[in-house]
């Protein structure tokens, strides 16, 4: 599905150096959709490796995960075929391969931005909408859709690598839908938006979070999208930049200086809409 993104290749080491953010959030979304469903159905549209969905199993409900690259897909049915509660699917978000109404909550992490390309905002998002009206037509009639992604804000200082690759920071934000335009889309789509949240404590960081020599391990630079966006040179300047601190050691500085930055702005935006 990602137009950018080898996820066959990264697929073998994404959870070495990526962690699922806000699941507390998601936890008192499903609770909220419990209220209504005895035995909620959720859907993960795009789950890569499941690691939200091995995050939230076992509390009651079906979770179901679908994914289109296959080799992602594979990560995930390893950590989750054994589990009754979780169910795989290969397919795309495009054209979800499920009836109508079958489904209480669905929910996009960090996946909008891989259906559309860098002119999404000059041609309309067409990706996004295909999606929006799959979400309408599986969720039920007052379901709900939650939506994990970054305003452009976010993606330019929730990040303390990202002032090393401008250039493709950039061009990762013409991906993303800003806020207000969403909201307007999914209105537009059946789905009214009704709440907002940035988790600010929480990072999309693996264990090598704050790593300042991450950069230069190609499996680290698998963890966030926008490193496969950087050409070869400015690749390598981001890495010479990185050098040059380490060198000068000022490179603590420079990331305490990035997480203060992320501690007020937070990395993602969650936004709840409900089917109408």
């Amino acid at each position: 599905m990602s137009r950018y993104e080898n996820y066959t290749a990264t697929s073998s080491n994404y959870d070495d150096n990526r962690a699922p953010l806000g699941l507390h959030i998601i936890r008192r979304v499903m609770d909220g959709v419990r209220t209504h469903a005895g035995s909620p159905r959720l859907l993960d549209a795009g789950c890569g490796t499941g690691a939200y969905l091995a995050a939230l199993r076992g509390n009651g409900g079906t979770l179901v995960g679908l994914e289109l690259n296959a080799a992602m897909l594979a990560r995930a049915r390893a950590k989750l075929d054994a589990f009754d509660d979780v169910v795989m699917d290969h397919g795309s978000v495009l054209s979800m391969p499920y009836g109508d109404g079958e489904f209480d909550l669905v929910m996009f992490n960090q996946v909008l931005h891989h259906l559309d390309g860098e002119d999404g905002e000059d041609n309309d998002w067409p990706g996004l909408r295909q999606a929006l009206v799959e979400t309408r037509r599986v969720l039920r009639s007052g379901g709900v859709l939650l939506i994990n992604t970054c305003t452009q804000q976010q993606l330019a200082d929730g990040f303390w690598y990202a002032p090393l690759i401008p250039a493709a920071i950039e061009r990762m934000a013409r991906r993303y839908i800003s806020v207000l335009a969403l909201d307007r889309l999914l209105a537009d789509h059946g789905l009214r938006p009704f709440a907002r949240e940035v988790p600010t404590e929480d990072t999309f960081y693996g264990e090598r979070a704050l790593d300042p020599a991450g950069p230069f391990d190609h499996a680290w630079r698998n963890g966030d999208s926008v490193w496969a966006l950087t050409t070869p040179t400015e690749l390598m300047q981001a890495l010479q930049q990185l050098q040059t601190m380490h060198d000068a050691e000022t490179v603590d500085a420079f990331l305490a200086q990035r997480e203060q930055l992320r501690h007020s702005l937070g990395q993602c935006i969650f936004i709840e809409a409900r089917r109408v």
